[in-house]
C-alpha cells in the first residue's frame, strides 16, 4: 500500500468469536490498538451483512466489549445476533485515530487505481445447517455474479475449511470451456493471506475453480491426476467441492492446482525452470509443428 508520513494508531491482533457464529450468535471482534505519535483518540468498528449497507459501532477499551480489562490496549466490539441468515456473511473492518487525526485501518486496504492487493473486511459466514452432504463446501461470494465472466474479471470472496478470503481477484478461466453455460475460473489470493486448499499441505497464492459441466460423472479431474499421483508422476491437486454462491446453491465444481512456479516447487521441480502447456492435438499435420 501507499506509504505515509506519520502512522496513526498501530492495530495488530484481530480476532473475532465465535469463529463460525450461528445466525443468532453476537460476533465479538477485539483488536490490539497501541500509540503510534499519539495517544488513541477514538476507534470505530464498520460492518455489513453481504452487500447491504455498512453499520457502525464504537470500538472500545472499557472492560464492557469483549475487550477483558478497561485500559489494557485492547479494544472491542460486539456485532450484534440476528442480522444475516444461514450462509450468509458478515465482514468488518476497524478504523482509528490519534489526537492529531492521523488514521488507521485493519485491514490496511487501499484503493491503488482500483486494484487493491489486500482484502477489503475481514469476515465469517454462517453455517448452513442443511448442507449435509459429503463434499467440503466452498462459498463463493460475488456482487454481480456476470462479472466474473471474461477476462477481466471482478471481486469476490471466498469462505473455505473456516476461513475467509476477501476482495479477491476472480476472471474467466478457459478458452473452449468459456462457451459452456456454467463456466469455470481463475482466483488469486492477497500476499499474507494464501489459501488453504488441506490441512496439513503448503498454501496457495492461487488455483482454478473448474466446472464439471462438460464431465457428467463429475470425475474426470481428479480421477485422472490421481492416476498420474498413482503412478509416481508430477500431478495437479484436484478438490472436488459443493459450491454455494451468495448463500444458495451454485453447483459442484472442482478446485484444481495452476500450473505455475509453486506447482513446478509443489513436485519437487525448479521453479525457476522450464515450464510448457501443451495446446496440440495431433489430430491433423496441421496441428503439428515440425522440429528444425
Amino acid at each position: 500500500n501507499a506509504g505515509v508520513a506519520i502512522l496513526g494508531p498501530i492495530l495488530t491482533d484481530a480476532v473475532h468469536t465465535p469463529q463460525a457464529p450461528t445466525p443468532a450468535d453476537s460476533i465479538t471482534v477485539t483488536a490490539r490498538l497501541t500509540p503510534a505519535f499519539g495517544p488513541v483518540a477514538s476507534a470505530r468498528l464498520r460492518y455489513r451483512v453481504m452487500y447491504n449497507a455498512e453499520v457502525e459501532l464504537p470500538f472500545l477499551d472499557d472492560g464492557l466489549n469483549g475487550d477483558a480489562l478497561a485500559g489494557d490496549r485492547i479494544y472491542g466490539a460486539v456485532i450484534p445476533g440476528g442480522i444475516a441468515t444461514n450462509g450468509q456473511m458478515v465482514r468488518w473492518f476497524i478504523l482509528a485515530q490519534d489526537g492529531a487525526g492521523n488514521a488507521s485501518r485493519l485491514p490496511a486496504f487501499v484503493d491503488l487505481i482500483n486494484t487493491p492487493d489486500s482484502p477489503e473486511y475481514f469476515g465469517t459466514v454462517m453455517p448452513n445447517p442443511t448442507l449435509t452432504n459429503a463434499l467440503p463446501v466452498l462459498h463463493w461470494f460475488i456482487q454481480n455474479p456476470s462479472a466474473a465472466d471474461n477476462t477481466t474479471g471482478t471481486r469476490c470472496s471466498l469462505y473455505y475449511l473456516g476461513e475467509f478470503y476477501d476482495n479477491l481477484p476472480i476472471n474467466l478461466h478457459g478458452q473452449s470451456s468459456s462457451g459452456f453455460p456454467k463456466k469455470s475460473h481463475n482466483i488469486d489470493f492477497h500476499p499474507g493471506y494464501n489459501f488453504r486448499y488441506k490441512p496439513g499441505e503448503a498454501r496457495v497464492n492461487d488455483f482454478s475453480l473448474l466446472t464439471t459441466y462438460p464431465d457428467k460423472a463429475h470425475m474426470r479431474n481428479f480421477l485422472a491426476y490421481e492416476t498420474y499421483h498413482d503412478a509416481g508422476c508430477p500431478y495437479h491437486y484436484v478438490v472436488p467441492v459443493r459450491v454455494e454462491q451468495n448463500g444458495a446453491f451454485w453447483g459442484d465444481a472442482h478446485i484444481v492446482e495452476k500450473g505455475d512456479d509453486n506447482f513446478l516447487e509443489r513436485v519437487g521441480l525448479d521453479p525457476q525452470g522450464a515450464l510448457y502447456k501443451m495446446y496440440n492435438t495431433f489430430t491433423t499435420v496441421a496441428t503439428i509443428t515440425p522440429a528444425e
